[in-house]
């Protein structure tokens, strides 16, 4: 029986995030509950619907985060097509694929001094929402939906595809990424 260790006791959920470069500081409401594996059950035909096994299509949900007291700056870095001058709300190019514009995401939990527990995703994108600012509320929260993909140069590696999203730690040497 696991005794009772005070020393596990963890703060509220606060983590800093940085994507790519762009260290986005402390957020309290991080949620990456809902991510999971999308699985398939292994069936053979000839057995009927017993299930083998399951295999792992995919990794999906939701992650999102809120970010406070955020500055110009900020914007632009979340929005990796500005260059200069006023923000433009869209990449220019028409269908342009976001995964080029994707990069790695660390969620790293504040009360933990090392990066053994962070979530790292090797490719990921910000989908920002707005503030709401109606002259009652004077909220000026960022809500980031973090979108986030396999890397595409290992699902296509002759002989050995991987499906590569990310780790929970730093991500090892040699990583792809």
């Amino acid at each position: 029986m696991t005794a009772y260790n005070i020393a596990r006791v963890r703060s509220p959920g606060t983590y800093d995030i940085t994507w790519g470069s762009l260290f986005l500081g402390s957020m309290d409401e991080v949620d990456p509950s809902a991510m999971e594996m999308v699985t398939k059950p292994i069936k053979v035909g000839s057995i009927g619907d017993v299930e083998l096994g399951q295999w792992v299509i995919a990794l999906k949900g939701p992650l999102k985060s809120v970010a406070r007291e955020i500055d110009i700056t900020q914007y632009q870095g979340l929005m990796p097509w500005y260059s200069t001058g006023s923000i433009s709300l869209t990449p220019a190019t028409w269908h342009k694929d976001l995964y080029s514009y994707a990069q790695q995401l660390t969620v790293h939990p504040i009360d933990v001094s090392g990066t053994a527990e962070d979530i790292t995703l090797l490719m990921a994108f910000p989908m920002i929402k707005f503030p709401k600012r109606n002259g009652e509320d004077e909220k000026t929260d960022l809500e980031i939906d973090w979108l986030y993909w396999p890397l595409r140069t290992q699902l296509t590696t002759p002989g050995s595809p991987l499906l590569c999203y990310g780790y929970v730690g730093p991500a090892p040497s040699g990583s792809p990424y």
